[in-house]
């Protein structure tokens, strides 16, 4: 091109060698000077400086983002069917006025530190209102945080969620737009993984206008992605409010999404319940560590609902690694198996319940991470009755020890009850078994007031932990375990005496390739009323893991009758803990004979135990 048009000029003028070897290089032909250095041409403006976080102060941005705008009619029509449009928004913040302006489809509105509305403002959102006859606007923009908070409490750096609100009121009607947005710091395509799984805890907000009311909806969840195929998949739990009373509970939220080849938004489907709408959303962060999401759906045929999801990836926060450093909400699970009985005022004699078994009991112990304890009971039914967290309100510390922390098991059911409710101390320290991941202990209670007749009296032996994930299971290879046994009989012939307290060791072997578990108990029967101790023989058990999981199960070799059971071989029923099956806990029950009676009767309770090798 510049050769042609030399020779175009050549034949207008005569031109100097000079001059057009300036010529050819001013037109990028051959070296010398570029066009861009050339006196006439203007520098290109450098790029406009942008926020590494939402945090702190902030300089002037217009933000990307995603957005939704629902529109609710009070009272709804056939005329007016509340609607929810995706259309273009902008978030913009300026430094110098410390204020935000929104825009969208032809409205527009600044909100700064003269709208901030302190009783509107809490621990989550700044709010700023606006009020202009029958015509009121809030601005709520999400709180963020340098601190990641936990997965079920994210906080968030880079990525926020807005929802802009107007409200016109006429009469008896009235009309709401609802411009949900989320912005932030974008992840750039190029620290996008192309390889590799993450899980995301999220946080989901929300609203749906009914013929009478705004719904408020609030709800948690976890979103899946797999950065080798695109693929995103979250699920979760939403509740419903209506002046800060709960309307609608544990509503089902679900989503499937994709993201954009070479890209860092995804978009797909969004449904809550059964009424599917969709999700539009983005990476955020210098390593894709938050994402930002818009969404709708249904709640009814004629009620759209809208909102945002904030979600933070699960590796960059917290975990529990111990049960001596427990940090966030955890299930650990728990076995347990309980011996029931009552004595007769009449004959001063003890009388066996439900057949005299050591039936398998439930159990659920969790971490709280607003309570800083350990809750008996969890969100399901607590062990006898037992229910509430273990603070050092309720703790015995003149019966605890270096084993044991004792807690007052009057304070932990609305029962008829009293009793001691121990668990074990994790760590070296414990003198009985050094434990990291698993837990174990009993409960011992009685009838406050008890029955004319029979006050009744219940004895549980129970275990819990940090579950293995079973993504985390060798798959090859073996290991070898020892632990201690911890549990009660039934009740011995004659009810001269309570039932025995069983004590003793196990070892355990395991195959992880083949999934095989072969073990002995050592069982020892401790009469509590004289400390007498009686060695019940070797107890060998065998069975089988779970492919692909961390639980397993076994028989035992020797078979005996009990009374209200038959001819049992009794039974193992375990769980691995820690993060590569480091130990495990196990209920378990098998067939005695009375060492002091001769009488067969049944007894069980828990093994805990570690690895050896």
């Amino acid at each position: 091109m510049a050769r042609m048009i030399i020779r175009t000029l050549g034949r207008a003028a005569k031109w100097s060698p000079a001059a057009l070897a300036f010529a050819l290089a001013a037109c990028g032909d051959g070296g010398g000077v570029a066009s861009s250095n050339l006196p006439n041409t203007p520098p290109s403006p450098p790029p406009k400086p942008t926020n590494a976080d939402l945090v702190g102060s902030l300089i002037s941005e217009s933000f990307v983002n995603d957005a939704r705008t629902e529109t609710a009619y009070m009272p709804i029509t056939s005329a007016r069917p509340n609607t929810v449009t995706s259309s273009p928004l902008t978030i913009a913040y300026n430094a110098s006025t410390q204020a935000y302006t929104v825009t969208t489809q032809g409205r527009t509105q600044d909100f700064g530190p003269a709208q901030k509305d302190a009783t509107l403002t809490n621990a989550d959102a700044t709010v700023y209102k606006r009020t202009d006859g029958t015509l009121t606007e809030t601005l709520s923009l999400s709180k963020n945080s340098s601190s990641p908070g936990t997965p079920d409490a994210p906080r968030f750096r880079y990525v926020g969620a807005g929802l802009w609100q107007r409200t016109q009121t006429d009469a008896s009607n009235s009309t709401t737009t609802m411009d949900y947005f989320t912005y932030g710091v974008p992840t750039p395509a190029s620290a996008m993984p192309n390889s590799g799984t993450a899980t995301f805890a999220v946080r989901v907000d929300g609203e749906a206008g009914y013929s009478k009311y705004i719904l408020v909806l609030q709800g948690s969840g976890r979103f899946s992605v797999d950065f080798a195929s695109g693929k995103l998949s979250g699920s979760g739990k939403i509740d419903g409010y209506v002046d800060g009373r709960i309307t609608l509970s544990n509503l089902a939220w679900s989503s499937q999404a994709s993201l954009a080849a070479g890209g860092t938004t995804f978009s797909g489907s969004f449904k809550t319940g059964d009424r599917q709408g969709g999700l539009s959303g983005r990476f955020y962060g210098p390593n894709h560590e938050e994402l930002g999401a818009v969404w709708d759906s249904k709640l009814l045929d004629n009620v759209v609902a809208s909102g945002t999801i904030l979600g933070r990836d699960t590796a960059t926060m917290p975990s529990n690694t111990s049960l001596a450093d427990l940090l966030i909400n955890e299930d650990l699970g728990g076995l347990a198996r309980s011996v029931q009985y009552s004595k007769s005022a009449a004959t001063n004699t003890y009388v066996a319940l439900n057949l005299n078994r050591v039936d398998g009991d439930t159990l659920d112990i969790d971490y709280s991470e607003t309570q800083h304890a350990l809750v008996l009971g969890g969100e399901r039914t607590g062990l006898n009755g037992l229910r509430g967290p273990l603070t050092s309100a309720i703790k015995d510390n003149a019966a605890s020890d270096a084993t044991y922390d004792v807690y007052s098991a009057r304070d932990l059911t609305s029962q008829n009850r009293d009793g001691t409710f121990r668990i074990s101390r994790p760590g070296p320290g414990n003198q009985l078994i050094a434990l990291t991941y698993t837990g174990f202990g009993n409960y011992e209670s009685a009838e406050v007031k008890p029955s004319a007749s029979s006050p009744q009296y219940v004895d549980t032996a129970f275990g819990f932990g940090l579950s293995t994930p079973a993504s985390a299971m060798p798959r090859t290879g073996s290991a070898n375990y020892t632990g201690i046994i911890v549990g009660y009989s039934g009740l011995p012939s004659g009810g001269a005496m309570r039932p025995y307290a069983i004590s003793g060791d196990v070892q355990m072997a395991y195959d992880f390739g083949g999934a095989k578990l072969a073990g002995t108990l050592n069982p020892v029967a401790t009469d509590r009323d004289t400390g007498t101790a009686y060695a019940l023989g070797a107890y060998t058990f065998s069975g089988q893991g779970d492919a692909g999981k961390s639980t397993f199960a076994g028989t035992f070799d020797k078979v005996l009758n009990v009374p209200g059971t038959g001819n049992t071989n009794g039974a193992v029923t375990g769980q691995f803990t820690g993060p590569h099956a480091e130990e495990f806990y196990a209920s378990w029950h098998a067939g005695m004979i009375d060492p002091k009676g001769g009488s067969n009767i049944d007894m069980g309770g828990v093994i805990v135990g570690k690895q050896s090798n």
